[in-house]
């Protein structure tokens, strides 16, 4: 029986078990989120493969992970090794100041050294290479593997239709694994995938994820699967068998990151490993899962599978230490990124030359004059080679959205440029490092816009979005030889003979050229001038260039459009489009012929002809009055013919534009380009008018746009109310006198409006319909105004205020609540007061108050006996009543209260020291003052209370020595208490 399957997959460590040639698929290019060990957060993207990976944050910081397994930011040590730093990685908005400021001396995107990716290469070194069969039915074989701490979630059912069912559609996948590759291969390869399992290892999934791990997998996977399956039902011929995949329980680490668990690869088996007397050449595995919640697609497997089959990785193996991280197919192509597009549930199309390995179609090689047809890949196996040299190549294909093409940037031509010397046979090729240089890629696109970071879009194929169709050695990018020696191999008139067909020209007789855009400045109401370059001369000299036009865009050509000749002979030429319509889409191809044939523009551009009238445009009106206003406009241009009148057309109809015929018309026929006014009177009061601008030339009149306004009546004038007024805390005000206003309709009448301060205005409480007014008694500050009107006038008057005036004691502080005797009080200082300081008082404990002779805003005073002692200011506004400020309480202690001080007031505090709940238990009945003071004199805490069992709650203060002192008729104590938490 034919058989077959893989050849070549992702990575390991080097064990006795398992030889050691790997090939691994790239991370998985999404970004997600894991919780780091401390808490927070951190969104990341995966890098690298199974031999060489690392991560980075959205903002491009690189992460490595350290000795304990975490996400650290990585940094360069001495040597310019990529190493792990003490910072945990986090998002950008959860950053200690310290992180932030570590990160602020790193470089972004750092990158492991040359040295240290061919340390971690040479681990993976490729021996043992062959190619399993490619045609015909051949028979598979996938064993599900288990771990102990993670059984399987999906059935043996789920992946036998995943691998086998015709039309496989689950989580929206376009196929199966057979589907992919019987599509692919022409329906040349059928396989026959049987699963078996799953069967469960008895380790976990980081044991054998761990450097070595593999061995045990893959031995210990064989082993218990063995009962079930006769293995010398899948030789492949040479006594081995070469098609063994392993499908492992959860998610991949390409995905997670997480490095307890696989990374997808292909490898070898070791030679000791014998079962139903057969030995085993490469093995390939994928995860069960693509993230937590869904089964794998089929991408990962096709991808690996694609390797036993013989295909090498086109991506960047070894990123940046070649030279920097080469441009490669990416998601075009299966060996690259594609293996993730939709999800993993549709791979994309197999590339030419990855089809050519694997016998599944041979290019055409072209090597005179062409005209070339390229159905797309989706319905043909056929492509183009172009020879450029006699190791390098152009390969030519049509990949358009469709089948497992669905999901591809774009569509169109994608000319790819191969190099025999890094290709198939070579060194290169057998290392899995064809694209690893940046100035030396084996397999590459060409890129149509010529800029590579157009590699991954819609952008690169000629013929489609890029708008670029033709490849010569002047073009960008330009036929040439890798080293950029132009090679005359033109690729032209890159076109869609239909949805799915595509036609080219290769080293053709026929110019090509290219319609370019109109010139703006030069369209009228009946002409403009046009642009076209030749991109391509074909074979002879250039006999004519110009231009066809026309109103239908299918018939800007040579049989149907108008012909414009150009008089230029440079290879971008222009002409002249005359006696167009007026206000009109203009279509027009560009041309050129020699003296074989006549070539007309892919490109079908167009513009839009003016009305021939020039542009002006209607201003807002100006000094709107009862009667009248100026209208305004500005006079842009006067299109294709002299001026004859500008001016305004007005009406008060609202549902009709004005218009000269039926409508009031300013005429004014200075001819000067620029702004134009109008001053129109004799309009009735409060109506509402609409204007326009218009010019009239010979080839008609145009209007601007429409505007309004309406007029006002007589502005009411001398509304003014006198006069201001205050009181000491209430009082009535006298009357308010109001002029008689003038101007409006000669009559009038009234309403007055009071507001306090901070309110909203509302109908004054007294008669208020009278030209003056008399408020009530009032005890706050009010506002008044007077409304007057005048027919459907209204007019304002000025705002009075009656001011209500109080004195104002004010809030007195001061720096410390308690201090030692003979020490000063600091300054006392006196705040938001209203008035006049007439003077300072002060008393001792319950004594009586003393008058202190200062008038000042601050008093310090030094106190030499201890006590309480407490401060207020008087103070006066005008000859209002007088007012005390706050009062404030300042505690003066002897030296001895530093200690523990009793004076006859029994007590017990425990535990002492606490951590902030203390208690007290005293016989003395009487409430007390208790404070507690910090270290700085400063009372943190104060209350009258009862101490005969009384618990004190001090968890909000810090740790510290205090003193705690009680007070009360004369009897002091005072204990020291320690908190500690």
């Amino acid at each position: 029986m034919k058989t077959n399957l893989f050849k070549q997959f992702t990575i390991m460590l080097l064990i006795s078990f398992v030889s050691v040639n790997i090939f691994a698929i790239p991370a998985n290019p999404k970004p997600i989120t894991i919780k780091q060990p401390n808490g927070k957060t951190i969104t990341l993207t995966l890098k690298g493969d199974e031999k060489v990976n690392w991560a980075t944050t959205i903002d491009q910081y690189t992460l490595v992970r350290n000795s304990e397994n975490v996400f650290v930011y990585a940094q360069l040590n001495e040597r310019g090794d990529l190493v792990p730093s003490n910072f945990i990685a986090s998002n950008s908005d959860e950053r200690t100041a310290e992180e932030r400021l570590f990160l602020s001396t790193l470089p972004f995107d750092l990158r492991f050294s040359s040295r240290q990716i061919q340390e971690r290469k040479a681990l993976y070194q490729t021996e043992n290479i062959h190619k399993a069969v490619t045609s015909g039915q051949i028979r598979l074989l996938l064993i599900l593997v288990g771990f102990s701490d993670k059984p399987f979630t999906y059935t043996q059912s789920d992946f036998n239709t995943m691998c086998n069912q015709v039309g496989y559609n689950t989580n929206g996948a376009t196929g199966s694994v057979r589907d992919y590759y019987y599509d692919n291969s022409g329906h040349a390869l059928e396989m026959i995938i049987d699963v078996v399992g799953p069967v469960t290892l008895p380790n976990t999934s980081a044991y054998y994820a761990a450097n070595g791990g593999m061995g045990a997998f893959v031995n210990g996977a064989l082993t218990l699967a063995d009962p079930s399956v006769d293995f010398s039902q899948y030789l492949n011929g040479q006594n081995r068998v070469s098609n063994i995949h392993f499908v492992f329980a959860g998610q991949p680490q390409s995905s997670t990151g997480n490095t307890s668990e696989i990374w997808p690869h292909k490898s070898y088996v070791s030679q000791n490993i014998v079962k139903d007397g057969v030995y085993f050449s490469s093995y390939s595995c994928s995860a069960e899962k693509k993230n937590s919640t869904q089964m794998d697609g089929i991408g990962t497997m096709s991808h690996e599978m694609g390797h036993a089959l013989g295909l090498m990785d086109l991506y960047d193996t070894d990123y940046t230490s070649s030279g920097g991280t080469a441009a490669t197919p990416d998601t075009w192509c299966l060996m690259a990124s594609g293996s993730y597009n939709n999800n993993s549930n549709t791979p994309p199309y197999l590339n030419a030359w990855e089809r050519e390995i694997l016998g599944w179609g041979n290019p055409i090689n072209l090597t005179s004059t062409t005209t070339g047809v390229l159905p797309c890949v989706a319905d043909s196996l056929k492509s183009y080679r172009i020879n450029i040299s006699s190791t390098e190549y152009f390969l030519l294909e049509h990949r358009k959205q469709k089948g497992w093409d669905a999901y591809i940037p774009g569509n169109g031509m994608l000319i790819y440029h191969g190099d025999r010397n890094r290709l198939e046979g070579t060194d290169p090729f057998y290392y899995n490092d064809i694209n690893v240089s940046p100035s030396d890629r084996g397999f590459y696109i060409e890129v149509a816009t010529g800029n590579l970071s157009h590699n991954s879009t819609s952008l690169a194929p000629f013929g489609g979005a890029s708008g670029q169709n033709y490849f010569t050695n002047t073009s960008t990018p330009a036929t040439a030889l890798k080293d950029g020696t132009l090679v005359d191999k033109p690729v032209t008139h890159i076109s869609y003979l239909n949805d799915s067909t595509m036609t080219f020209n290769f080293v053709s007789n026929m110019p090509q050229v290219r319609t370019m855009g109109v010139d703006a400045q030069t369209i009228m109401g009946n002409s403009a001038t046009v642009s076209g370059s030749i991109v391509y001369f074909g074979i002879g000299a250039i006999t004519e260039r110009g231009f066809y036009w026309h109103t239908d865009p299918d018939s800007a050509n040579a049989i149907t459009g108008t012909k414009v000749i150009s008089s230029s002979t440079d290879t971008t030429f222009t002409a002249n489009l005359t006696s167009l319509p007026y206000n009109t889409i203009i279509y027009y191809r560009a041309y050129a012929s020699n003296s074989s044939v006549l070539n007309q523009a892919i490109e079908v551009l167009n513009f839009t002809t003016t009305d021939g009238l020039g542009t002006l445009i209607t201003s807002n009106p100006t000094s709107i009055n009862n009667n009248g206003a100026t209208l305004n406009a500005s006079l842009i241009s006067v299109g294709d013919a002299p001026l004859i009148a500008k001016g305004f057309v007005y009406s008060t109809n609202s549902t009709v534009s004005p218009t000269l015929e039926n409508d009031s018309v300013l005429t004014l026929t200075d001819p000067t380009l620029g702004a134009y006014s109008y001053v129109l009177g004799g309009l009735t009061e409060q109506t509402t008018y609409y204007y326009r601008s218009y010019i009239t030339t010979s080839v008609g009149t145009k209007y601007g746009s429409r505007k309004s306004f309406t007029t006002t009546f007589p502005a009411i004038v001398n509304n003014t109310i006198s006069n201001n007024q205050e009181f000491c805390g209430q009082g009535t005000p006298n009357e308010l006198i109001g002029q008689v206003p003038t101007g409006g309709y000669g009559s009038f009448a009234y309403k007055w409006e009071q507001r306090i301060r901070n309110g909203s205005w509302s109908d004054a409480t007294q008669t208020n319909n009278q030209p003056n007014y008399q408020p009530e008694l009032i005890t706050d500050s009010t506002f008044y105004r007077r409304i007057t009107f005048s027919n459907n006038l209204k007019d304002t008057s000025n705002t009075i205020l009656i001011n209500i005036k109080n004195s104002w004691g004010g809030v007195l502080d001061s720096p410390y609540d308690t201090i030692n005797e003979a020490t000063t009080t600091g300054a006392i200082r006196l705040t938001s007061k209203i008035g006049t300081i007439l003077n300072w008082e002060r008393k001792k404990d319950n004594e009586d108050w003393t008058i202190i002779d200062h008038t000042a805003t601050q008093l310090s005073q030094t106190i030499d006996s201890n006590g309480v002692y407490t401060y207020r200011v008087k103070v006066q506004k005008d000859n209002c009543p007088e007012a005390y400020s706050s009062e404030r309480e300042i505690y003066v202690k002897d030296v001895l209260s530093l200690t523990d001080i009793d004076f006859n007031i029994q007590m017990k505090v425990y535990p002492n020291p606490s951590k902030g709940i203390i208690k007290i238990n005293s016989s003395y009945s009487l409430p007390v003052q208790l404070r507690i003071i910090n270290s700085l004199g400063q009372v943190v805490k104060s209350e009258i209370t009862s101490i005969q069992d009384k618990e004190l709650d001090l968890t909000d203060l810090e740790n510290g020595t205090y003193l705690l002192s009680i007070m009360n008729q004369g009897k002091q104590t005072t204990k020291t208490i320690i908190i500690n938490k």
